[in-house]
């Protein structure tokens, strides 16, 4: 599975712009506020970029808070699109951006900001950064011939996109396996894994061990 994963990640990371598009992610906390906001809360947001058409395609994941809104934001701080959904997580399909904006969302120049009731400027923010970098520095190298193909595979298995795709949602269905002994239920994935995702993977920092060593369910296997 991994090995499969892995390719296809590589070919996505690789493949020509045919397709015209650009992929971002934001890891969203409180500390990437200005000034810094002092919150359990964090998430995640994962944008597809249609550059033919200009329609920014978002999925936006929170926890630890209930949002009032949320908005990509450009450098100045201005709302460039408002997010539909919330509280807790936003989904959806941008008005198609102009080539300005476009520009300085793949150039790192946009974050996106939840707000709540508590913290109205914004609890939580997450900084994009520039678009396809990664894949560009491997497609050069590759074409200037200063890497092989297989240094190329090499590191695209060591990026931190397919540790966060692959190993944080693996880790997550071990916990289950491991100290649950049972399948996970969708709802308690889906929030352990955006909660080892907001910390970079740190089941320590997440307290996710603690969590299921500390359940009810896991200490009932061993009796009253």
């Amino acid at each position: 599975m991994l090995r499969l994963s892995l390719t296809l990640l590589g070919a996505a990371l690789l493949a020509p712009t045919l397709a015209a598009q650009s992929l971002l992610r934001a890891t969203l906390d409180g500390t990437q506020e200005v000034p810094a906001v002092v919150t359990d809360a964090g998430g995640w947001c994962n944008i597809t970029l249609d550059t033919t058409t200009g329609v920014a395609t978002y999925d936006l994941r929170t926890f630890g808070l209930s949002g009032t809104a949320a908005h990509f934001h450009d450098a100045a701080g201005g709302i460039e699109v408002v997010l539909m959904g919330g509280p807790v997580n936003w989904s959806g399909s941008s008005l198609p951006l102009s080539a300005g904006q476009m520009a300085d969302m793949q150039a790192g120049d946009w974050y996106v900001n939840v707000h709540t009731a508590a913290n109205p400027n914004g609890e939580i923010r997450g900084n994009f950064p520039a678009a396809d970098t990664f894949r560009n520095s491997l497609v050069a190298a590759l074409n200037a011939a200063t890497l092989t193909r297989a240094t190329v595979l090499r590191k695209v298995a060591e990026a931190a996109e397919l540790q966060t795709r692959e190993f944080n949602t693996a880790f997550v269905a071990m916990e289950y396996f491991g100290y649950l002994r049972r399948d996970p239920d969708t709802a308690g994935f889906n929030f352990w894994l955006n909660k080892l995702n907001a910390f970079n993977g740190d089941f320590v920092a997440s307290e996710m061990v603690k969590a299921f060593i500390t359940s009810s369910e896991y200490r009932q296997r061993f009796g009253p």
